[in-house]
């Protein structure tokens, strides 16, 4: 199969978990960590990265609900189904794409970050081998549950946070499943260590 109809393939169903909601389908470890970590550093046991000062001129800004988010200037960034902002990774040399996120805010009954986790982690769509909550993170203050999943053709991860008034704040990552970590905690952190909630 060519390179460019895997990406197809990984991104058509991609896009199918996130606008079906957060995932599932019954793998993974029964019981989250529900352990907080300091660190900006996307996945883990990868390395932190400090959190950046404002990005600077033709970075991408988007804002649901008072959740803002930037993106760098390489990336695509447009409004989807009129209702969740999709961040695209910049192109290789090729021309494809290695992900994009998917932000997606609204009004929650959640009491806490560990049942909004909960909740997530059971709703996970896909083919996933594995899917595991990983160690709580933080961007910018703000507390982030974060789940993790690999398939076939994919990875996903999901960071979560409630936030003052009952908002919830999630932000789903595709990405191809030759895209090593190493460049999917490059990307991630990126963009994440820009939140910002004026709610």
């Amino acid at each position: 199969m060519t390179r460019s109809r895997r990406r197809s393939i990984a991104f058509a169903t991609a896009a199918v978990v996130v606008l079906l909601g957060t995932g599932v389908a019954g793998c993974g470890k029964d019981s989250p960590s529900g352990k907080e970590t300091t660190m900006t550093a996307p996945s883990s046991g990868g390395a932190a990265s400090p959190e950046p000062t404002d990005p600077g001129a033709g970075w991408h800004g988007v804002e649901s609900d008072g959740v803002q988010l930037k993106a760098p200037p390489a990336w695509d960034v447009r409004m989807e189904d009129g209702v969740h902002y999709v961040l695209s990774t910049p192109k290789d040399e090729q021309g494809f794409r290695d992900g994009f996120a998917t932000l997606m805010t609204g009004s929650t009954l959640a009491a806490s970050t560990d049942e909004l986790a909960s909740t997530s982690r059971e709703s996970v769509i896909g083919d996933y081998s594995d899917v595991e909550r990983l160690d709580d993170v933080q961007f910018r203050g703000t507390k982030f549950f974060h789940i993790q999943a690999t398939g076939e053709s994919r990875t996903y991860d999901l960071y979560g946070a409630l936030l003052d008034g009952g908002t919830e704040v999630s932000v789903h990552w595709s990405f191809a499943g030759e895209t090593s970590r190493k460049k999917i905690d490059k990307y991630i952190n990126e963009v994440m260590a820009t939140f910002k909630f004026a709610g």
